[in-house]
């Protein structure tokens, strides 16, 4: 749409960014909550309802976590930063599959006023250097190894050339320089030691809040400041679009390190006080047992996952009746999958 078009009908042609953010907030597509606050409202009104199903293939579990457990191990986690000497402002990278572990350390970052870095797993040495020099992170969050590359032996080998202060693993034992991520996150009760220390650092809706980096396809990756509001404008609209409510079980087949897991995904559910369901690698036709076992009212994924999907379901049916939505998006749709 032209630039023009789009003015007329804003209506914003020539507001200042402080009209701009008011007219934003009257129209509801900008707030003055937090995600945080979406959190800790879901924690007091439903502290027990299943917030995060997280399945753990290779290990055939999965770990859950309801709104009570998803609060607080934020406040945990939040302190676990704090005690790497994480500041107002600093930027954390989370080199992390769908691991339930990255839904608190999201919502702690928020708490701690840091900026979380998502970067996906398949990133490799010159593109982990790349998001690393450019966000100036000083934590790194990674796992020993992902597909056969070795990802904590890469990023501690970057260290030095880096502000990086602190490498953390996440799976298996430490390496030597690095720390162990269930070890200083998990195990240590840190919300018993630092809520006064936590005061004054929270992030408010206006600050930059997330990197989102682009695929990368015609270049270097680009990053993407994000504030609370920014992404809450995208995700609004998504909910609203589909008029998702508390009911919202949604089985999500994206990373949550990109967007639509990380926004449309973990943010919206929380916002709303539903259940996000996901796996940590890839097996399209094990999303429908998700779908069956946690009555997922939502699936979204692109053309060649949910293909597969359909194929599964022809093969081996699983009852998936309680679906109303399915969201196809991020490549051209072929009116076959329709």
């Amino acid at each position: 749409m032209p630039a023009t078009t789009t003015a007329v009908h804003t209506g914003l042609t020539s507001a200042t960014t402080e009209d701009r953010a008011a007219e934003y907030r009257r129209r509801g597509w900008w707030r003055d909550e937090t995600f945080l606050d979406d959190l800790r409202r879901q924690a007091a009104k439903r502290p027990h309802k299943l917030a995060i199903a997280a399945r753990r293939l290779a290990d055939s579990r999965t770990d859950t976590l309801d709104y009570a457990e998803l609060a607080r191990l934020t406040d945990r986690f939040a302190g676990a930063l704090l005690e790497l000497g994480v500041r107002p402002g600093d930027f954390v990278a989370a080199q992390l599959p769908n691991r339930w572990e990255i839904v608190p350390l999201m919502f702690a970052c928020m708490r701690v006023g840091a900026v979380i870095c998502p970067i996906a797993p398949v990133c490799r040495e010159d593109e982990l250097r790349h998001r690393l020099a450019l966000t100036e992170a000083t934590v790194c969050i990674t796992v020993p190894e992902w597909d056969g590359y070795p990802l904590a032996a890469t990023v501690l080998a970057l260290k030095d050339e880096l502000p990086l202060e602190h490498v953390v693993v996440l799976g298996g034992h430490a390496f030597q320089d690095a720390i162990d991520f269930h070890d200083h996150f998990v195990a240590v009760p840190h919300e018993k030691h630092y809520e006064g220390r936590l005061d004054g650092r929270e992030l408010g809706p206006d600050d930059p809040f997330v990197v989102l980096f682009t695929s990368g396809t015609t270049g270097e990756s680009k990053g993407v400041l994000h504030s609370q509001n920014t992404v809450h404008s995208g995700v609004r609209g998504y909910v609203d679009t589909f008029m998702l409510g508390d009911d919202l079980v949604a089985t999500v087949t994206s990373p949550l390190v990109h967007y639509s897991g990380f926004g449309q995904g973990v943010l919206a559910g929380v916002m709303l006080g539903g259940t996000i369901a996901f796996q940590d690698a890839t097996d399209n036709p094990g999303l429908l047992d998700l779908v069956e076992r946690y009555r997922a009212t939502l699936l979204y994924g692109p053309p060649p996952t949910l293909t597969q999907v359909a194929a599964a379901q022809r093969t081996d049916p699983h009852d998936v009746s309680s679906l109303r939505h399915v969201v196809i998006g991020a490549a051209p749709v072929l009116q076959g999958l329709v």
